[in-house]
């Protein structure tokens, strides 16, 4: 940390280095869900292409997270308190701010839901299988309890230690599984190539436009991270060593100085999460993109839910509804029928092209259906073929997303399970107990603001807030997912919360740069061109996410 009065910031490395901290704690935050499960199923479902689209999504929203540092360290003001000063209607606190709280419920319904995967992944190690049914919940009043342990002093040192160890653990393991792929002899045949990574640089866009929105939202910073890193900043002691804004050209060289620190900070994590996604993307391309999951989906798919559908058509009278099923039967037979020179991604499109003709052929089967008999007893079972064909096109799937992923580590032999089950644990784990930490600080920012409590007077007051706060937000999400165990659900919610708060924090950034930062703290004219690039970017994405998600829900 720092000591009590304003200093000068350090000027060689090896001091910057001692400093750093803030972007740490949000690098365990990021790699959490989003690079676990769904980075690598972008890489399994459109291979290598989208690989320069993976690490600009990382990088460009980095200068909004700057923007907003910035803001917090030369005012000494807290992200809340700096959208507090955004123009508009208000009601005790600014109209920013009531759209935070928004987002805060939400972010409690989706930390409910990372503490019930968390109970999913410690079901499928077996370590706790006598635990049966209960075992989830038990799971998620267990980890919430290892999460006070850890926080409960509410200081930020145990913070930044917990974040450092785990960003090495799941950063080395998944780029030991890279390498693994790479060396491996029995890997050859999905080792990555040159041209592979060449055609990963193209530029180009799937067909499908939203799996890449999709795709930019869930990487690097999302508003959340974004609220949470000028906090960490605060506590690391940067706006306390630049010391109360004074318009003097020696404050303002100050305030330079750990700006720049706090850059250092905020794009050295961005290489350390950049290359831990990117690690991921590359394994669910080279491992996932691949026939043989779609394949074994369609066998299993016929196996055991062909025979009930029959016998529930046999019961249909409807002449036409047969012949949709005829059609769609020849097209689910045929998707796995392949020509004896077809390479494995020509047989991939080959699948999910025929389980396309199948469900379009299926959902005319309902439609007739429904015109026949709107309460017929075929419409359910058929509604969920087309879901389930569906999932077996893309060959990974949500309900046993965490087997499918596993296949990643192949690499590392009959061990790959564990391996993968002990790593999504150790990510999930550092995103709650991270995750908790900050919002714990943004439920005591929140208290004051709302003018349910008084604002600290001391730090004694405010550790015990913190405190408190620390406890609440852990029991909060384990109470979530007790009530409601549907960790999917519940990660959705905040995912719409989230979606609805990209945009807004954009603005912000752009209303700090021109109205509220000192015209010698403002970035140059590059920077500010990138800014405007990466809000836009932003506001873009977050309004299609909130489309999205509320349009499929």
């Amino acid at each position: 940390m720092s000591s009590d009065g304003p200093q000068d910031a350090p000027k060689n490395w090896r001091g910057v280095f001692k400093h750093l901290g803030p972007g740490l704690i949000i690098t365990a935050c990021i790699v959490g869900s989003g690079e676990l499960i769904a980075t690598p199923k972008v890489g399994a479902q459109y291979g290598f292409s989208l690989l320069w689209f993976i690490i600009a999504g990382c990088m460009i929203k980095v200068l909004v997270q700057v923007e907003l540092g910035r803001f917090a360290i030369s005012k000494g003001m807290t992200t809340l308190e700096a959208l507090d000063t955004v123009p508009g209607p208000r009601f005790i606190v600014s109209w920013v701010v009531w759209c935070w709280l928004l987002m805060f419920v939400g972010i409690l319904f989706q930390l409910g839901g990372i503490v019930g995967s968390v109970g999913k992944v410690v079901m499928e190690l077996g370590w706790v299988s006598e635990l049966g049914t209960h075992g989830p919940s038990i799971i998620a009043v267990v980890v919430s309890g290892g999460t006070i342990a850890i926080l409960a002093s509410g200081k930020y040192k145990p913070v930044e230690i917990f974040s450092t160890i785990m960003v090495v653990f799941f950063t080395f393991a998944t780029l030991f599984a890279l390498v693994s792929l790479q060396t491996s002899e029995g890997m050859k045949d999905f080792a990555i190539s040159w041209a592979e990574i060449k055609e990963g640089f193209k530029f180009q866009l799937p067909g499908d436009f939203s799996t890449a929105f999709a795709a930019f939202g869930i990487i690097g910073v999302g508003a959340s991270e974004l609220i949470y890193y000028p906090y960490w900043c605060l506590e690391k002691g940067y706006a306390k060593n630049v010391g109360t804004a004074n318009p003097t050209k020696v404050w303002y060289e100050r305030a330079k100085g750990w700006l720049r620190v706090m850059r250092v900070d905020a794009w050295l994590s961005m290489v350390v999460y950049t290359g831990a996604t990117v690690a991921f993307f590359l394994l669910g391309s080279a491992l996932l993109h691949r026939a043989e999951m779609p394949e074994q989906k369609m066998e299993k798919f016929r196996e055991t839910q062909m025979p009930a559908l029959i016998a529930a058509l046999d019961q249909s009278s409807s002449a036409e509804a047969k012949g949709h099923f005829e059609k769609a039967l020849a097209a689910m037979n045929g998707s796995t029928v392949f020509g004896a020179d077809m390479t494995d991604a020509q047989r991939l499109e080959h699948i999910k092209a025929e389980i396309g003709v199948a469900t379009g052929h299926l959902d005319k089967l309902i439609a007739t259906e429904l015109k026949r008999d709107k309460d017929s007893e075929l419409v359910e079972p058929m509604k969920k073929a087309v879901a389930d064909l569906k999932i077996a096109a893309v060959g990974v799937s949500d309900d046993s997303m965490i087997r499918d992923l596993s296949q990643m580590y192949r690499p590392l032999g009959k061990a790959g399970l564990t391996i993968f089950l002990v790593g999504a644990f150790v990510v999930l784990f550092s995103t709650m107990v991270t995750a908790s930490a900050s919002n714990a600080r943004l439920l005591a920012d929140g208290l004051v603001l709302f003018r349910r409590i008084e604002k600290p007077s001391t730090e004694e007051a405010k550790a015990k807030l913190l405190s408190k706060c620390c406890i609440a937000i852990p029991v909060a999400c384990a109470l979530m997912f007790i009530f409601v165990p549907k960790p999917v659900t519940l990660v959705l919610v905040g995912g719409v919360a989230q979606a609805l708060m990209l945009p807004l924090l954009a603005i912000a950034a752009l209303y700090f740069r021109y109205k509220q930062t000192d015209k010698p703290l403002q970035p140059g004219a590059i920077w500010t061109v990138f800014l405007w690039v990466s809000a836009v970017a932003m506001a873009s994405v977050g309004l299609f996410q909130l489309y999205q998600k509320i349009t499929s829900g």
